[in-house]
């Protein structure tokens, strides 16, 4: 395991879904499903940028990197988002999504990278 891609990354995901958050909250954007939707583009985009960062041809050398990055979050969210909203913050469908996001999404992107690349399926 590269111990700075697991936290360097982890890290680079809360802070990128926390500034559009912020950004989103700043203008009052905040109620409906587009911003919802907003941000889980969001997070599966710098989702497909750290998996692809990580050169990994397999989801189970992925597995490690995507649980951290989802326990970072989780710390993050404990630290940050608990002290402001208070423990029903964890009662919100959304994050529980984005939980789920950061664990399978990059699961996927090596397979379907190396298969771009190579233009065969990985067994």
């Amino acid at each position: 395991m590269i111990w700075s891609k697991l936290f360097g990354w982890g890290i680079a995901i809360y802070a990128v879904v926390f500034l559009a958050w912020s950004i989103l909250v700043i203008h009052g954007y905040i109620e409906g499903l587009s911003p919802r939707i907003a941000l889980a583009l969001t997070l599966a985009a710098v989702l497909v940028v750290a998996a692809r960062d990580l050169r990994m041809r397999h989801w189970y050398d992925v597995l490690p990197y995507s649980v951290g990055w989802m326990l970072i979050a989780f710390i993050f969210d404990l630290v940050c988002a608990v002290s402001v909203s208070g423990w029903a913050v964890w009662s919100d469908w959304n994050i529980w999504v984005g939980y789920g996001m950061v664990v399978i999404l990059p699961l996927i992107i090596p397979s379907a990278h190396h298969q771009q690349r190579t233009g065969r399926h990985i067994t």
